[in-house]
């Protein structure tokens, strides 16, 4: 997001024309710090979390996965999997508090693994997709969540990263029941 500000404001001009505002989600929230948003931005800190809180509704991470297990910052002789799950839980709480800090919401991120050895390479790290996969990292957020909260599913069946929820000869129709059991039970938290 460079070069980005004539370009908002160009459109919020024309949203308002229209009797209409912008509720933009911000892809933001990966690997690197919280305090500098926009990776590649020359911007203080501060400015660049005044850009998006004046031009976003919120705040996600889209896909936290990086094959760089430093990144993680988690010790310990653990499976990638809980490394990934519990490095996850680390960074998305410093992202929330940020994105709160300015008046954004935060939204949560979850994935039903991820692997994309058969696109990139079999030395990579990966966490194949699974149901236990899946479930625990809605288990990761579940007390976290408050009502009117919105949770990505990083999916958009894309087979190549092992982010697929449809289903399929190695997993059936195990990922979508998974999925409707972690949901059915958020409904049940907030609308009973």
């Amino acid at each position: 997001m460079l070069n980005q500000a004539k370009y908002f404001n160009k459109l919020k001009k024309a949203f308002s024309n229209r009797n209409q505002c912008l509720d933009f989600n911000a892809d933001v929230s990966f690997w690197n710090s919280s305090d500098k948003p926009l990776a590649r931005s020359k911007q203080s800190s501060e400015d660049q979390w005044a850009w998006l809180a004046n031009n976003f509704s919120a705040v996600f991470g889209y896909n936290m996965y990086s094959n760089d297990i430093n990144v993680y910052n988690v010790k310990g002789d653990l499976a990638f999997d809980k490394i990934f799950l519990k490095a996850k839980s680390v960074n998305q709480e410093k992202w929330e508090k940020r994105s709160h800090d300015v008046g954004l919401k935060y939204h949560y991120s979850i994935q039903p693994g991820y692997d994309d050895r058969p696109l990139r390479g079999n030395d990579r790290l990966a966490a194949p997709p699974s149901e236990k996969f899946l479930l625990k990292d809605w288990e990761r957020i579940y007390d976290s969540l408050s009502k009117n909260d919105h949770i990505l599913i990083t999916s958009f069946n894309e087979w190549y990263e092992g982010t697929a929820l449809e289903p399929s000869k190695k997993n059936g129709s195990s990922l979508i029941s998974a999925n409707r059991k972690a949901t059915n039970s958020i409904r049940n938290k907030f609308c009973n």
